[in-house]
């Protein structure tokens, strides 16, 4: 009986230890780019600029969901936005899934950024657009442009001993091959 008591208060001791610790780690929000070309954030210089806001910054994108353009503005510019502000709040004012009766809406495929009181609209998904939109109403100036530190795909590696490889070694440890199998089956 006391041993039944002991392990159902160590038990209830472990679900508000794991409780509690859920609750701590919930809010945490990191995340680190590794890969070589810094693919997933934006650049140093524009990360830098990034953590000088402090306000939020409140997005309506009105772009449906099956809607290729949103999905380039998800992956490119507004997942490495959450990742750099504080505050960004984003709201889907789309009415359709696919966009398909949309075309008589004369707002649809506006993008609305709303910072401090200040309201800009752009159509434009691409990257250095929406930045300088958002640097625009933080009043922040927009760092300089930098040259890529990743040189980039595809990689132009020296070929050298590849036709000696290619024209000596290889046919040498084909016609090789093609002896020792023959010679075992005489």
């Amino acid at each position: 009986m006391v041993e039944r008591a002991s392990r159902i208060l160590a038990t209830g001791a472990l679900v508000v230890v794991m409780t509690v610790a859920a609750a701590g780690v919930a809010n945490v929000r990191a995340s680190w780019d590794l890969s070589e070309n810094r693919r997933n954030s934006f650049s140093r210089a524009d990360e830098a600029a990034l953590q000088q806001i402090k306000e939020p910054l409140h997005i309506s994108v009105n772009l449906a969901p099956e809607d290729p353009r949103l999905t380039d503005l998800e992956q490119n510019v507004l997942k490495k936005l959450r990742r750099n502000l504080d505050d960004v709040r984003v709201d889907y004012a789309a009415a359709s899934q696919t966009g398909l009766f949309e075309g008589a809406d004369d707002h649809y495929g506006e993008i609305w950024y709303e910072m401090r009181g200040q309201r800009v609209m752009d159509r434009s998904t691409i990257e250095q657009v929406v930045l300088e939109h958002v640097y625009q109403l933080a009043g922040v100036a927009a760092p300089a442009a930098e040259e890529d530190d990743f040189p980039g795909y595809p990689l132009a590696p020296s070929a050298r001993g590849a036709a000696w490889m290619f024209y000596g070694l290889w046919p040498a440890l084909t016609i090789l091959f093609w002896w020792l199998t023959r010679r075992e089956r005489n």
